[in-house]
């Protein structure tokens, strides 16, 4: 049996592989399974080296990622409001205008926020709407990505495409100016900083920030020379 932080790593990697968009390539969908399958079955293995299979995978299906949670977002905001107005009972739409007099927004209710204003009843039927709502929108989104938004849906997976690509190729010069530096100490913040982005890429961090990646040889040239003049 895998030990508690691999199991946590591997459950988030399931759920990745359940929620993968449309359109990504058989050879990438194979690895995929392939990967975790391996994982499923090494229970001996350790956290780091999930993590970096995880990262390995996760970049390639980064592009197909975000460029669906484009066409998702817009059906959100498109029919989320709509379909929850449509379903709520008398009682939750009475509240949830409150909520939105008083600043509230469809995607802070969609996202669980403003609840605390709800009865214990409202509250339970506003959940199991939100969970009905959010599978209802992720089929039409993917119903459109594979129909007429299909263009907008390819160009943006290639959009994506070049950024992971101009971001691979910034971490391996950051990679080799790190190495190249004789400070270990900022080597290794190197290295952690850009296994951060490697989590980023596989749901284990923080979104990948694209203007943080391009600006980080720069920031450590500068961590390198203030270290030269101490």
């Amino acid at each position: 049996m895998h030990i508690p932080a691999v199991q946590h790593t591997l459950y988030i990697f399931e759920r990745m592989h359940d929620h993968l968009p449309p359109l990504i390539p058989s050879e990438i969908l194979e690895l995929f399974e392939k990967r975790l399958e391996g994982v499923r079955n090494q229970h001996d293995i350790a956290l780091e080296e999930v993590e970096q299979i995880m990262a390995e995978v996760g970049k390639k299906i980064w592009p197909y990622m975000r460029a669906f949670e484009d066409v998702h977002k817009h059906y959100t905001d498109k029919l989320g409001q709509e379909l929850l107005h449509q379903r709520a009972s008398t009682g939750l739409k009475r509240k949830l205008q409150i909520f939105k007099e008083m600043g509230g927004t469809y995607q802070d209710v969609y996202r669980g926020s403003g609840s605390d204003f709800l009865g214990v009843g409202e509250r339970q039927e506003l959940v199991g709407l939100l969970i009905d709502l959010k599978h209802d929108i992720r089929r039409h989104a993917t119903q459109a990505a594979l129909s007429h938004d299909r263009p907008m849906y390819e160009a943006a997976i290639d959009k994506y495409g070049k950024m992971i690509e101009e971001i691979n190729t910034v971490v391996e010069d950051v990679k080799k100016f790190a190495d190249e530096i004789g400070h270990d100490n900022l080597k290794q913040d190197i290295y952690s900083h850009v296994n951060s982005f490697d989590h980023g890429f596989s749901l284990l961090g923080p979104r990948v920030d694209i203007n943080e990646v391009k600006n980080l040889k720069g920031y450590y040239q500068g961590k390198k020379d203030e270290k030269k003049i101490l």
